[in-house]
């Protein structure tokens, strides 16, 4: 073993000795007065004073991480809300023509968005008289692989879909597609901002997802005829991540 191992050596097994035996240089306070510890540091300095800016960083960095844990969570608890008073719009829609205007509505004037809209379509359907109801073939011609995707998307706002989805779609800077899915139907929810750091990838899609559920239940309840008890005679909206 050559001396520069023998030296790597050495310096793992003091430092494996210290690591064990903290209070060692309480022991042995003259030990102090040799150490040195100059490298990223400026000046000369006590290991006292390292070890107290060290700790001070390691603060700074807890609490800067602390506030934008609070930041995270008022925002969280923001949409929480905005959620909860479109749910109580939604309750009052009268038709599934309504649900789609409570929504855009809510959603340009509560959330800051510059365009929201959607599209669902039936294997087999034909014509619809609602004005977002797509026939099958339509969808797969309009909207291509888009409706085969179980997951959130975010799109470049050029992209054709979204300028085909959303109206102004001009003014869109970053967007968003969610699947819309029941047993009966799929869909598609676009939501497009004017901010290019609302909607970008990378980010959470949980609300997308909550909203995309809540849209799903209230056309459900308003699109398709009921069974003996009052309720759908399908199975529960099947939101895709």
């Amino acid at each position: 073993m050559s001396g520069e191992q023998e030296s790597v050596c050495d310096e793992a097994a003091v430092v494996r000795y210290l690591r064990a035996h903290r209070e060692f240089l309480c022991r042995h306070p003259e030990l102090l007065e040799l150490l040195e510890v100059s490298q990223g540091v400026r000046g000369a300095v006590s290991l006292l004073e390292h070890q107290v800016r060290r700790l001070r960083e390691r603060v700074a960095r807890l609490r800067a991480q602390q506030v934008r844990l609070i930041e995270a969570a008022r925002r969280n608890e923001d949409l929480g809300n905005r959620l909860h008073e479109l749910a109580l719009a939604l309750m009052e829609a009268e038709d599934a023509e309504d649900v789609v205007a409570v929504a855009r509505e809510h959603l340009r004037a509560q959330c800051a968005l510059v365009a929201m809209d959607l599209r669902v379509w039936r294997p087999g359907s034909g014509v619809s008289s609602l004005s977002f109801v797509l026939s099958d073939a339509e969808a797969e011609e309009r909207f291509g692989e888009l409706t085969h995707e179980r997951r959130v998307l975010f799109l470049d706002p050029g992209d054709a879909c979204i300028r085909e989805l959303l109206s102004g779609a001009e003014a869109v800077r970053s967007a968003v597609v969610a699947p819309l899915a029941d047993g009966h139907w799929r869909g598609l929810l676009a939501l497009g901002s004017e901010d290019p750091e609302r909607f970008r990838e990378g980010m959470g899609t949980l609300f997308v997802r909550q909203l995309a559920a809540l849209l799903g239940r209230a056309l459900r309840t308003r699109m398709e005829p009921t069974g003996r008890a009052g309720r759908p005679n399908w199975s529960p909206t099947d939101v895709g991540a």
